[in-house]
């Protein structure tokens, strides 16, 4: 798992897992905002029931509100129970107390239907038709004001001012019109009176409208809601329950109220208030306030005692005594409004929960997948480095600042996309599942290179402050060190700025060109110095790439350079002759060691050619004592593996040092394979290796010495009859490709390879680290250096204790005199 975690496929595989987790949380996250806005918080509820979310406790508040309304209207536009479209109104006592008691007490009155009509006739034309009249000199009250539109402009009529007046469509009950009655009644404010026409028309109206629609949508066979409504000091009652006409004809509605399944009781002379199911009184008391005083009052304490004032204020409820029911039948009989939330929250509720649930298991494998995102970051499944990309150059103050401008973007859209949820769903919630992965997958290329940056011990000196910290840490340093270059410079900044100073204090020309030209003069020869000094380093630099190329016998001339660069000359010269000396003591070195082991060799080759002659001739003897015979083929064996070892490290030697003679010609790999296949039969034999060979017949021709290919073979089968895991298949293939001939053997060891690759090949190195087996541990140097020798390639794969050498050289095509002989000694 860990080096399937640590490879780029299993890092890209936790991205997409991630940006899979990010698309289910924002779908949750959506559809349960969606579901919230119909919901509410009641969605959270742990019973679940319709009845005791807070959705039921706004829809039955609502209701309450509507009701409280309409009972007011029921007050003002009704007699007798029976809407009274001539039923007549005082505008002013309308206007200032909200009642319609149907006589004229205080000014002037007009018939209910004559204001709703006029009311109607200007909503359709969306202005009323207005003439300019004379101003008179009023003293009366002023700070009334009647706005009213004419031709889309707005105006005010106020005492004392030039004002405005409707042209009368309808007229007041018993005069000809206003203007008439105001002419009649002098001591009246026009102004006022001109509102309380201007806002009866508008409530009258606007009340109407409202009054029509309530009555409609809570008439008892067409609603679940139900209420009665009691003013016990004038003997009414309002209920959309039939026959209910006074307070007497209440009592048996208020108890079956009582008895539903959701309803609220109060009492005023009593102080009783009941509410089922029991929840707090701020929403009744809210739709309390709102029926009364509209929406731009609210109480900010909620009790009994402010509930009660704001009832009073109700024309239907004058007297202070009275009695108010309102309830729900939830055993819903009837397909109401109050049915369908039911309905739509009895199947919104399991999908919230399941997406609230999904999107916190999101969450948490979002979590889980980041913080393992964070370990493997940086991390490759061949070592346990740190490696970092091009993009961790970026500065992180950068890489900072990305991020947090992507994190207020994501908080931006998610508000603009939560404001336009509602009413455009499914392009808005595709639209933010895009831009979430998209804003994800940047935000996460920006952690993640903060994390590498940390990890790899960057991340303050890849900042711009590390970089301007060091910059002046490294000045500091260079102004101890270099007071010399400190010096010069300042005082060219000195000479500089008097030579400006003079040239803005001269008082004539020739003093201006004087001290101008000897600024030229002056910042020439500092131009030319520094010119020389940047020749001179050029110099310099061309030697140094000239040594590191190899001539270590290059001098630099040192005749005409001065100060520093003389001194960085004279010790590059210095290295020069350091590395040639070097490298002269490591030839030297390598030479001698090559000689001794070759001197050594011979000087053990021939007693141990003895050794071997005299052990063959004990062995010729017929010795019929059967420990001194395993002496003798202990001995034997032992001679021959000295002998061997001899061999190779001689070889070795000469391989290394490329002291040997190559004879290249054009070879058929293939027959040399076929040819080290079969001599290695017996033993793979003797360990039960499987040999599969994957080898073509056609020829597979390089250029090699064939003596040599042939000992590379030889190797790596006798490494493989050594080391290979018994019962085992070993595998040969030898294939082209972009024209390569490459050979490859792989098998699986018998012991634990705890190495690398690379060591392998180094001399005296063995897989059987208990070095309990056949073996010199040079085989496969010799095989890799041969083979480069060759002009092949040499390579060595592990991978657990699976073991495979590839080999490969560049195809040759045979000349038609090579094949025309070749086919001449094969007739032969």
């Amino acid at each position: 798992m860990k080096r399937f975690l640590y490879s780029p496929g299993g890092k890209a595989a936790l991205l997409v897992l991630q940006q899979v987790l990010v698309g289910v949380m924002v779908l949750s996250v959506c559809f349960g905002t969606l579901m919230l806005m119909k919901g509410g918080d009641s969605l959270f509820a742990g019973q679940g029931k319709y009845e005791q979310s807070a959705q039921f406790d706004d829809a039955f508040m609502s209701g309450v509100y509507d009701t409280i309304w309409l009972t007011d209207y029921k007050y003002n536009f009704e007699t007798d129970g029976v809407y009274n479209p001539k039923k007549i109104v005082d505008i002013e006592d309308y206007a200032l107390n909200g009642r319609i008691t149907g006589e004229v007490t205080r000014s002037i009155g007009y018939y209910l239907e004559d204001l709703v009509n006029w009311g109607r006739q200007g909503k359709e034309n969306e202005s009323y038709s207005v003439k300019e009249v004379a101003t008179d000199d009023w003293a009366g009250d002023s700070g009334v004001t009647a706005s009213v539109t004419a031709d889309d402009s707005s105006v005010s009529v106020q005492a004392g001012q030039e004002y405005y007046r409707f042209d009368e469509s309808y007229a007041p009950v018993g005069d000809v019109s206003l203007e008439e009655y105001l002419e009649q009644h002098p001591d009246v404010n026009p102004s006022k009176m001109y509102g309380y026409l201007s806002n009866a028309i508008d409530n009258a109206y606007n009340g109407v409208e409202q009054y029509k629609w309530n009555l409609a949508k809570y008439q008892e066979d067409k609603s679940n809601f139900r209420y009665a409504i009691v003013n016990r000091s004038t003997g009414k009652a309002y209920s959309n329950l039939d026959g209910i006409q006074s307070a007497a004809d209440a009592e048996e509605a208020i108890k079956s109220i009582r008895g539903l399944g959701a309803y609220i009781y109060l009492d005023s002379a009593s102080l009783n208030f009941e509410k089922s199911p029991k929840s707090s009184i701020d929403s009744f008391n809210k739709a309390i306030n709102q029926a009364v005083n509209g929406w731009s009052y609210m109480d900010s304490k909620v009790t009994m005692e402010n509930i009660y004032r704001n009832l009073n204020q109700l024309s239907a409820l004058a007297g202070g005594d009275y009695t108010i029911a309102a309830g729900i039948d939830t055993t819903y009989p009837i397909h109401d409004g109050f049915y369908d939330a039911k309905i739509e929250y009895e199947q919104t509720r399991p999908w919230f929960q399941a997406l609230m649930y999904g999107g916190l298991i999101s969450l948490f494998l979002y979590i889980v997948v980041l913080v393992a995102l964070t370990v493997v970051s940086g991390r490759r499944t061949d070592d346990e480095e740190i490696h970092l990309s091009s993009v961790d150059n970026i500065p992180t103050e950068f890489v900072l600042a990305c991020i947090a401008a992507l994190g207020i973007l994501v908080v931006f859209s998610a508000v603009m996309v939560l404001n336009t949820l509602y009413s455009v769903k499914s392009l808005v919630i595709i639209s933010a599942i895009v831009v979430s992965i998209l804003a994800d997958l940047l935000l996460m290329a920006g952690y993640l290179c903060l994390v590498r940056k940390i990890k790899g011990g960057i991340f303050w000196k890849k900042s711009i402050l590390g970089w301007f910290f060091g910059t002046l840490y490294g000045g500091a340093k260079g102004i101890r060190s270099n007071v010399k270059v400190l010096v010069s410079f300042l005082s060219f900044l000195l000479i500089d700025f008097l030579l400006a100073l003079f040239m803005i204090q001269a008082r004539s020309r020739l003093t201006l060109l004087l001290f101008g030209l000897l600024a030229l003069g002056f910042n020439a020869f500092v131009g030319a110095l520094l010119l020389r000094e940047e020749g001179q380093r050029s110099e310099i630099m061309e030697g140094i790439q000239k040594i590191r190329d190899g001539d270590l016998e290059y001098k630099l001339k040192t005749e005409s350079l001065k100060d520093d660069n003389l001194k960085i000359a004279q010790a590059v010269n210095n290295i020069g002759e350091g590395l040639q000396n070097a490298v002269a003591d490591s030839m030297k070195n390598e030479r001698l060691k090559t000689d001794l082991i070759t001197n050594v060799s011979h000087d053990i080759k021939t007693p141990l050619t003895s050794i071997i002659n005299y052990v063959d001739l004990l062995k010729r003897e017929h010795i019929q004592d059967e420990k001194i015979s395993g002496y003798i083929r202990i001995l034997d064996e032992k001679s021959q593996r000295l002998k061997q070892l001899t061999e190779d490290l001689v070889e070795a030697s000469k391989v290394s040092s490329g002291n040997i003679t190559l004879n290249f010609e054009h070879l058929n790999f293939v027959e040399l394979i076929n040819q080290t296949t079969a001599e290695f039969t017996e033993k793979f034999e003797a360990k039960d290796l499987e040999l599969i060979e994957n080898v073509p017949n056609a020829a597979a021709v390089v250029r090699a010495d064939g003596r040599r290919l042939y000992r590379v073979l030889d190797n790596l089968f006798n490494n493989v009859a050594k080391y290979a895991l018994p019962h085992t298949r070993v595998y040969v293939d030898l294939a082209e490709e972009d024209g390569y001939i490459r050979f490859s053997i792989k098998n699986i060891s018998e012991h634990p390879l705890n190495i690398r690759a690379d060591e392998l090949t180094e001399r005296f190195i063995r897989g059987d680290v208990s070095r309990s087996t056949e073996g010199s541990g040079l085989g496969l140097s010799i095989a890799k250096n041969l083979t480069e020798l060759q002009n092949g390639h040499f390579e060595i794969y592990l991978d657990g204790d699976l073991f495979r050498v590839t080999i490969s050289f560049v195809k040759t095509e045979e000349s038609h005199e090579e094949q025309r002989q070749e086919a001449k000694h094969e007739e032969e």
